[in-house]
């Protein structure tokens, strides 16, 4: 793995800062995680490919908004790593975090 495990504070940090990204999905995103600056485009293109029921995944939990899905949570993982460089497992990592 190349990147750092982040502590439990990082954690929750990050779960914050995701949850304010959801409520404006048409909107590209700043996190902010620790010293470092992660940008992120929009969850989804334009309002009418917002959903009124979430599409099931396994790793993705049931209360979620609709239009999060599994590529929304990929893609933000892949901005975080570090200076885009990191492997599968990292990726998978992150997405754990989210």
């Amino acid at each position: 793995m190349t990147i750092n495990r982040r502590t439990e504070y990082e954690i929750e940090e990050f779960r914050k800062q995701e949850t304010e990204r959801y409520k404006e999905p048409l909107q590209a995103f700043e996190y902010k995680v620790g010293d470092m600056k992660y940008v992120v485009g929009p969850c989804i293109r334009k309002r009418a490919q917002m959903r009124s029921a979430p599409i099931h995944h396994a790793i993705l939990k049931l209360e979620r908004p609709p239009f999060v899905s599994i590529l929304t949570i990929v893609r933000d993982a892949v901005a975080r790593l570090p200076d885009g460089v990191g492997t599968r497992l990292d990726v998978m990592e992150l997405c754990r975090e989210s």
